[in-house]
């Protein structure tokens, strides 16, 4: 298998129902609210294999007025990932079938081996911020408060855990508009350098 160098810039969005009216939210997200998305690249002398899979989801649990308290799981279902790597669909179709095989979750691997692998995760132990959390002009969402931060924790490919820290964007957006309506807030999470 050849290694993941990379996991590129990951966006997360996610709706947190009207319902909780605790100080701390708890944020559920998934290709069902919108658009998650995980890109990647594989080194390789040859070539670079780019793929990425929109089959993201996961919990976070975030407590605005003190960002710090942060903790939550991304899951990357690496089942669903599509190279990119060329202009040319077969070329990329065949290399998509090459990956799965690498990571062990292609259909020459059996059942069980297909779903421990199947998997790429990364669990937010620690969040600190990196800089001063802004509050911005309110839009058709709502106010947005800004945080930069580093996430500190375990991410696991492949069976293999490692810890890792990775700088975000987190936007947290107090809504006001009737553009999501039935949800308190709203929460936009984009890395800010790639994750290796």
């Amino acid at each position: 298998m050849k290694p993941l160098r990379y996991f590129l810039p990951l966006l997360v969005f996610a709706l947190l129902p009207l319902s909780s009216q605790a100080e701390v939210s708890t944020f559920q997200f998934s290709n069902e609210v919108a658009l998650n998305m995980v890109r990647g690249e594989i080194p390789a002398p040859i070539e670079t294999t780019r793929f990425q899979s929109d089959a993201v989801s996961g919990s976070l649990k975030v407590d605005p007025a003190d960002i710090s308290k942060t903790i939550g799981t991304v899951k990357v279902d690496l089942k669903a990932i599509q190279s990119h790597t060329f202009s040319d669909s077969v070329k990329n179709s065949k290399q998509t079938e090459h990956m799965l095989n690498w990571f062990e979750i292609g259909p020459e691997v059996d059942a069980a081996t297909r779903e421990k692998n199947r998997w790429a995760t990364f669990k937010i132990n620690k969040v600190t911020a990196t800089g001063a959390s802004t509050k911005g002009e309110r839009d058709e969402i709502g106010i947005p408060h800004i945080h930069f931060v580093n996430a500190e924790g375990d991410l696991t490919i492949h069976g293999i855990t490692a810890k890792k820290t990775v700088p975000l964007m987190v936007v947290i957006y107090e809504i006001t508009g009737k553009r999501y309506e039935g949800a308190k807030r709203v929460a936009m999470i984009t890395t800010k350098k790639p994750l290796r």
